[in-house]
């Protein structure tokens, strides 16, 4: 039997809600929550359904701390 994406979809598509809990689970309890770019202007941390600027996290996350 040949792989196929979209068998490969298919297949994986109805692990996707258990996948989503159990990455949300596991970053609740090890995520980073404390650090500044994950944070709103103000400190707080976003609130389920709220957005922050991806590209600034992106940007964040891949520069090195020698080049800040």
């Amino acid at each position: 039997m040949a792989w196929s994406l979209e068998a490969a979809t298919e297949r994986l598509s109805g692990q996707a809600p258990l996948l989503r809990s159990r990455l949300l689970a596991w970053w609740r309890l090890e995520g980073r929550h404390d650090l500044p770019w994950k944070l709103h202007a103000d400190g707080r941390p976003p609130q389920p359904g709220e957005t922050l600027d991806p590209w600034g996290i992106w940007v964040a996350e891949v520069n090195p701390p020698h080049a800040r």
